[in-house]
Parts: structure tokens; sequence; C-alpha cells
């Protein structure tokens, strides 16, 4: 390879290594600031506004949906889906992306540290339909934080793939 294709690839590289860095950047800032509001105890009117607009619609099609995703995100699912992800890539030679599809499990033990320090209760039967019981804190969401991860990196894991045409890469992601 020409030293000039090596120094603009270097270059592209490099260019989207900053736009990645300032979108974390504004993703960390964000949720720090939505942490702040969650923590300072402030009557947050659209958090019960958005939960009331969504409940007050009672479709059942909606309500299978909503149950049927956070089914993906229960952890003897979510444990399984990443274990069989992680062979599979390491099964194909991608020790590297099997062992970032394992690092997904870290997601778990960040959710009970970040929702044991911000401590957010879940809400009460009266302010919100309460469709399964459940002891853990309610911000962040672990299911969330879980789908980010793991979807995260597989999409990352999707892009960097060599041998799979843009479409079929953009369909994916």
């Amino acid at each position: 390879m020409s030293e000039k294709y090596m120094a603009e690839r270097e270059a592209k590289y490099n260019s989207f290594g900053v736009f990645r860095t300032i979108i974390l950047f504004i993703l960390t800032l964000l949720f720090t600031i939505l942490t702040y509001y969650v923590i300072s105890d402030t009557d947050l009117y659209w958090d019960r506004y958005i939960s009331n607009k969504l409940q007050s619609e009672r479709y059942l099609s909606f309500n299978g949906l909503m149950r049927g995703l956070s089914y993906f995100g229960n952890v003897p699912f979510a444990f399984s889906v990443i274990v069989i992800t992680s062979l599979i890539f390491y099964l194909f030679k991608k020790k590297h992306e099997a062992f970032l599809m394992l690092s997904t499990m870290l997601t778990g033990i960040i959710s009970w540290i970040l929702k044991t320090m911000i401590d957010r209760p879940r809400p009460m039967a009266d302010l919100v339909q309460i469709f399964e019981e459940t002891k853990y804190q309610s911000f962040p969401s672990g299911h969330v934080l879980f789908y980010t991860v793991f979807f995260g990196f597989l999409s990352i894991i999707c892009f960097h793939a060599q041998r799979i045409s843009i479409p079929i890469k953009c369909t994916l992601i």
C-alpha cells in the first residue's frame, strides 16, 4: 500500500475518532444532566407526564410489544445471548469481537452500581401501571443500558467488518 493511501486512511480514521469522542462526550453530559435532575428530588413533571400519556392508551398490542421488548433485557435471556454471540465470534476466530461481547456483561455490574448510588425508587402503583414487580431501583434502566451496550458493540463490529457490503451493513446496524 502506498504512503499516500495510508496517510489518507489514517486522517480519515483520526477524524472519525474525534467525531466519536465528541458524541461520547455529549451523551455522557446528557446522562449526567438527567442524573442530576433525578438525584435533586425535583418534581419531574415531564417524567410523570410521559408515563401517564403512554399508559393512558391501554392498547393491548402496545403493552404486548413493551413486554416482549422487555423480555430480551431480562438477565437469563441477556446472559444467554451474550454467551452465544461470544461463542459464535470465537468459533469464527474473531477473539477480539468475542471479548467485546463478553464484556457487555459488565453492564449488569455498572447498572447495579449506578442504581445503588442514585437510589431512585420505582414509582408506586398510584402513579403508573405496574406490569412486573421488581426490587431494584428505577434509574438508570438496566434493560436500556444492556441494549445500548450490546447492540452498540454489535453495530460497531458490523461497521468495521470488511467482508460485509455497505447496504447490508446499513440494514444490520
